[in-house]
């Protein structure tokens, strides 16, 4: 392995620096502003990227465009903030940093028995996962950190194959070479089969950093005072802290795309954690982690300390910008209310249609985001709206699985859109770039408007005679492939699918034995009862 203070090396990482400097100037948009800033400042943090890929630099740099790309893109870790995620994430406390080890490198925990499986919040847990390590791993850098996957208490109902793909794609190829070592704590015995399975998906670089422990050996890594209280330890940081201007999930669920109702449904599945975390608080007066989390008050600071340069290097204020404008008549989005998608046989898909009218003498931006992103392709999804004139938006649905919708409409779960205008612009029309569109929305909230549009199917897929479903099943399932035979060649995907597919089995079938069990311990009882009222003989005598 090519050390980090080598002259070659170092030669080689400030020409992936360049590299990656070329790709960002041609496809800004594929990567976080404050990660290409990383990027080119931390050579450290290019040299971790180099090293993921086994000292090579071709490799290393597609690994550095496609981690920029996935968290702009797929996670949109920029939309997040501390006082972003709802306070029950953070008193669940399935994932969190904590104290450092006895070499100082910073802990962070998952509690796998704290886990819920909600496909609602499914996007914002795994948003979550990634900002609590990418936090942690912006602070500490070079250093790098421990984790300790807690399974202690853990069972069949935290079992979360999509979430445990997840964090092993995010640790294999987006999070090069911070982890130093990986705890594993506390593995009941019920989940010793799966174990096997489940290191068959790591690579060897991860499989190294892997430690097995039981109860106190805990300690042998981490000081007893540094350990949090749930573990048996002495430390009185507060791991259930919850950062100021956090809201509920009851509060957030109409943000999030859902109503009161799913609210009612969803939060019973956190209850007991909760619970436990009230018990915990009421205990002891935990101490608070200070200065940690973000605030919109650091965030406006930062803000008013902001200035830009156009092309002109002129600098540009941000705070002298801003337009008090009437959004009512200013511009309008069409349709006002629902957004009707209407299947194409042409197409062989459904596809929606959204205008946004500009009615100001000045361009304006706009970017349009959905609750489900996985689920929708919109052309063009951000763009700019000139003086006076209009924006046509083509939306086509790209999930038609059957079953998936019909979940969603039984469930009365909505996709929804929302289109953000952005009037706050700077020499708009005399810029071009993405790097200039992107700056626009740096200004405050004062100048941007929010709209929200509903979405609502009026066809049906091509159908088989004979459903009843509301959304029904195409005619040919385009979607589904037989599950492969179990091997070592075998993709993640498809060993994934595999090991849920027999978890699924093993679990119906102990629900099978259980019931048998129940009729035939029945069955006796009843025959026994017939035997004696048929043959009072064999019945026992009663002694007075």
């Amino acid at each position: 392995m090519a050390s980090y203070d080598d002259p070659a090396t170092q030669t080689i990482i400030k020409d992936l620096q360049i590299k990656f400097e070329q790709e960002y100037r041609s496809n800004p948009d594929n990567c976080i502003y404050s990660d290409y800033q990383r990027v080119m400042t931390d050579l450290h943090y290019v040299y971790r990227f180099y090293r993921a890929r086994h000292c090579n630099p071709d490799a290393a740099l597609d690994m550095m465009i496609s981690t920029m790309k996935w968290r702009k893109c797929t996670v949109k870790l920029d939309h997040y903030r501390d006082y972003s995620f709802p306070i029950e994430f953070y008193k669940v406390s399935a994932v969190f940093p904590y104290e450092p080890d006895k070499s100082g490198y910073t802990t962070i925990y998952i509690r796998v028995s704290q886990h819920r499986k909600v496909p609602e919040l499914e996007e914002y847990t795994k948003a979550f996962f990634v900002h609590v390590f990418d936090k942690v791993d912006r602070i500490h850098g070079a250093k790098g950190y421990a984790l300790v996957f807690d399974l202690t208490s853990a069972s069949y109902r935290n079992l979360d194959w999509d979430y445990l793909k997840f964090m092993i794609n995010f640790g294999a190829n987006y999070c090069p070479a911070g982890v130093k070592y990986i705890l594993v704590l506390n593995v009941p015995w019920a989940l010793n089969t799966f174990r096997k399975m489940v290191f068959s998906f790591l690579n060897d670089d991860y499989f190294k950093l892997i430690k097995f422990v039981n109860g106190n050996q805990i300690y042998e890594h981490i000081d007893p005072e540094n350990v949090p209280h749930y573990l048996g330890g002495k430390c009185k940081r507060n791991y259930c802290s919850v950062p100021k201007h956090s809201m509920p999930i009851e509060e957030l669920v109409e943000r999030y795309g859902y109503t009161k109702d799913d609210y009612k449904r969803i939060i019973p599945v956190y209850q007991d954690a909760l619970d436990q975390a009230d018990e915990f608080l009421s205990t002891v007066d935990w101490n608070e982690p200070e200065d940690y989390f973000d605030t919109p008050e650091k965030d406006e600071q930062e803000l008013q300390g902001t200035n830009y340069q156009d092309k002109n290097n002129v600098q540009v204020d941000l705070n002298d910008n801003e337009v008090v404008i009437d959004p009512a008549t200013a511009f309008a989005v069409k349709p006002v209310d629902t957004i009707e998608f209407q299947y194409s046989l042409i197409k062989g898909r459904y596809t929606g249609l959204l205008r946004i009218e500009n009615n100001l003498n000045k361009s304006v931006c706009f970017k349009v985001q959905s609750n489900h992103p996985n689920d929708y392709q919109v052309s063009p999804r951000f763009g700019v709206v000139k003086a006076n004139s209009a924006v046509d938006i083509t939306i086509n649905l790209l999930n038609q699985d059957w079953s998936h919708w019909s979940k969603m409409n039984m469930m009365n779960r909505s996709s929804k859109f929302r289109i953000l205008i952005n009037t706050c612009t700077l020499n708009l029309e005399e810029t071009t770039t993405i790097d200039q569109f992107n700056k626009q929305w740096s200004t405050k909230d004062k100048g941007i408007y929010s709209i929200i549009r509903e979405t609502r199917l009026i066809k049906e897929f091509p159908v088989k005679m004979g459903r009843r479903d509301k959304f029904r099943q195409p005619a040919t399932d385009l979607f589904q492939h037989k599950l492969p035979k179990w091997s070592d060649d075998l993709s993640v995907e498809d060993k994934l699918r595999c090991l849920s597919s027999s978890a699924n089995s093993l679990e119906s079938n102990q629900r099978k034995l259980s019931l048998m069990l129940y009729l035939m311990g029945f069955a006796y009882l009843m025959l026994f009862c017939y035997f004696l009222i048929s043959n009072p003989s064999f019945a026992p005598s009663i002694v007075n």
